[in-house]
C-alpha cells in the first residue's frame, strides 16, 4: 500500500511538471543572439538632407539624394551640369532655407508624401545685405533605399 502511494504521489508530480513545463519553456528567451533589425529614421531625415544640399547648391548631394528610379537615364555629371546650366525658378532666385514645417504626412512602409512649407531668404545683393523672406510649399516623394530616405520634389 505504502508503495503504490508512492507512485501516485510520483504519477501526480510528473503530471503537474508536464502542466507547467510548456509556460516555462516559453519565457525563455528563442534566440541568444539578438538581430534587431536597424530602426527606420523619420522621413523627414530626407527633406534635411535635401534641404542641406539646396542650401549648399551641391547638385552632386542632391542626385545622390534621388531615388534610384529617377537617376535612370541621366548621370551625376550630367545632373550637375544641366541644374547648374539651367537651374529651376525655385533655385535661380538663390533662396536660402531657414526652416521647414510639415502640412501633411502620409507614410506607407518605406514610401513616404510629404507637404511642407519652406521658410526661405533671399539676399539682394549690393543692397546692404537686405533680404526678403518668403514660403514656398513642396511635395516630397521619399523611397527608403540603401539605408536611407531618398526624395524627388513635385
Amino acid at each position: 500500500m505504502r508503495q503504490s502511494i508512492i507512485c501516485v504521489i510520483f504519477l501526480l508530480g510528473l503530471a503537474v511538471s508536464f502542466a507547467f513545463a510548456p509556460g516555462c519553456m516559453d519565457s525563455l528567451p528563442k534566440n541568444q543572439v539578438q538581430t534587431d533589425e536597424p530602426a527606420i529614421p523619420e522621413p523627414e531625415t530626407g527633406i534635411v538632407a535635401w534641404i542641406d544640399a539646396v542650401n549648399d547648391r551641391d547638385y552632386g548631394i542632391v542626385y545622390d539624394l534621388l531615388p534610384s528610379s529617377k537617376r535612370d537615364g541621366i548621370d551625376r555629371e550630367q545632373f550637375i551640369r544641366f541644374n547648374r546650366d539651367n537651374p529651376s525658378p525655385f533655385l535661380a532666385s538663390d533662396p536660402v532655407v531657414s526652416d521647414f514645417w510639415i502640412m501633411e504626412r502620409k507614410v506607407d512602409g518605406l514610401n513616404a508624401t510629404i507637404t511642407a512649407g519652406l521658410e526661405t531668404t533671399q539676399y539682394a545683393p549690393g543692397r546692404n545685405e537686405s533680404s526678403a523672406s518668403q514660403t514656398v510649399f513642396f511635395t516630397f516623394d521619399e523611397t527608403f533605399e540603401e539605408n536611407r530616405w531618398t526624395v524627388w520634389t513635385k
